[in-house]
């Protein structure tokens, strides 16, 4: 469930952030009214206690980040892009560890789901969900 509410927020969040950024982009799908976002959100909290109930991101850092992604893409023979929205911990500024999420940016190949490896710094596999995908096919 909580994967769920993070990964609907987070496509969401890209989705309404791509339709802002291009002039040619389609109007969003899978948007949810504020009052059902607020529900979702306090149903996380109450079943993920002490755990991080949001994070925030730059919106220009996005932009750049989604530009970056579409400028490899067109380079390339990448299709069907998307985004894996990845759990992960971070040290915090009092070295315990705190939760945070990263984007990997994807496409498909040959019926195949990769991540985008240039924007990723350590070209290894990443896990998805008890499985394996590799950075390059």
């Amino acid at each position: 469930m909580k994967n769920y509410i993070l990964t609907s927020a987070c496509l969401i969040f890209l989705l309404m952030l791509q339709s802002c950024c291009c002039n040619d982009a389609e109007e969003p799908t899978g948007l949810i009214d504020c009052s059902i976002a607020v529900e979702m959100h306090e149903q996380y909290l109450s079943a993920n206690p002490g755990n991080t109930g949001d994070v925030t991101f730059d919106f220009k850092e996005m932009q750049d980040y989604f530009c970056k992604i579409e400028e490899i893409a067109k380079d390339s023979s990448y299709t069907n892009l998307g985004f894996r929205v990845y759990f992960a911990g971070t040290p915090g500024p009092n070295g315990e560890i705190v939760n945070t999420v990263f984007f990997a940016p994807t496409y498909e190949s040959g019926g195949d789901t990769f991540v985008m490896g240039e924007l990723l710094k350590d070209h290894g596999d990443i896990g998805n969900n008890g499985g394996d995908i590799n950075c390059n096919p």
